[in-house]
């Protein structure tokens, strides 16, 4: 279906094993390092934690979560390429049975969707195009505010929110405060609180 690349699990349950990606897609996938540092800075909060993987790709960051000891992780991704991709991988890996794989339009999510319980933990990794502009009135802000809501992201939930290094991303939004900002080359990463 897909193929494997360097793409894998970093620890866990399913440490070391490889992803399949569609071949027939253009993607990036998070660069293993920086998957790696934002676990690292996640810590203890992975466990029996509630994911919500948006943008999800490959799925690599709900595997990794649920790898670690995540309670339920539910992925959102509109290419049906991916889809198959994060159903091999969770299939792999043995976690299907903690995961749901929703075909759906993220910037749309969670719309008129019914959440079962609010995430502990939400992982945003836009497209390239849209993750240059986290500014007050982009997509990416506008879809950060639906996402700081309390019947989406449970108090002193974490949003961890992928985006272009050089990209400006608001301290505050409503619902959510910026608790963390990394860089890693080209890469950002800006960790949000509910407030």
């Amino acid at each position: 279906m897909g193929r494997q690349g360097t793409l894998r699990v970093i620890a866990g349950s399913a440490g070391g094993l490889r992803l399949a990606y569609p071949k027939d897609m253009e993607i990036r996938p998070t660069a293993d390092r920086v998957r790696e540092a934002i676990f690292n800075i996640l810590g203890d909060r992975v466990a029996d934690a509630r994911v919500l993987d948006l943008f999800a790709g490959t799925g690599a960051f709900g595997v990794e979560a649920l790898s670690r000891g995540a309670a339920w992780c539910l992925f959102v991704e509109r290419h049906r390429g991916c889809i198959a991709a994060i159903n091999d991988n969770l299939r792999k890996t043995n976690l299907s049975d903690r995961a749901e794989v929703v075909c759906a339009n993220a910037f749309k999510f969670p719309g008129t969707r019914e959440m079962p319980l609010p995430f502990d933990i939400i992982f945003l990794d836009p497209p390239y195009r849209f993750s240059q502009n986290c500014e007050p009135g982009s997509e990416i802000a506008g879809l950060l505010e639906r996402l700081g809501s309390p019947d989406v992201l449970a108090a002193g939930g974490l949003t961890v929110v992928e985006h272009a290094s050089n990209a400006i991303v608001p301290e505050q939004l409503p619902g959510l405060v910026l608790l963390d900002g990394r860089r890693y080359g080209s890469t950002g990463v800006s960790f949000f609180r509910r407030a």
